[in-house]
């Protein structure tokens, strides 16, 4: 048997939980690595028409920007000190305590049903079990 599956049994029987797989999520690939035109590139996407500049804006639309006056439900009467309070009391109820954090041992059940257990066993002997039957069949 493999040591990794031997002590993976042997944590499921000290805990009586399911374990996690893997313990803290990853990304299978690194998005840094991946080409900026890669969905240009793409083998599996339909050849689109060469790419082409963006069109420029003509002149006259150009820094015609002017901005709207600010909407009366949108402007406070507060001064800037009674809305950073205002904020900070509207914040505070929601935000996390460490008496609202679970225990890490509550977030996942205890194993009951002998069905639970042999779904487990069968997870974690999995790798082996392929093995044998790949060895088999060659």
């Amino acid at each position: 048997m493999s040591t990794r599956a031997a002590l993976r049994l042997l944590l499921l029987k000290i805990t009586r939980r399911p374990l996690l797989s893997p313990p803290l999520p990853e990304r299978d690939f690194d998005p840094t690595m991946l080409p900026s035109s890669s969905i240009e590139s793409s083998p599996t996407l339909a050849p689109s028409s060469p790419s082409v500049s963006l069109p420029t804006t003509p002149d006259h639309l150009r820094n015609n920007y002017s901005p709207l006056p600010p909407h009366p439900l949108l402007t406070s009467s507060f001064s800037p000190m009674h809305s950073d309070t205002a904020v900070e009391d509207f914040l505070l109820p929601k935000a996390l305590t460490t008496t609202s954090v679970k225990p890490s041992l509550s977030l996942l059940k205890t194993l009951s049903a002998p069905q639970e257990w042999l779904a487990e066993i069968v997870h974690i002997l999995r790798p082996l079990i392929y093995g044998m039957f790949c060895a088999c069949v060659s």
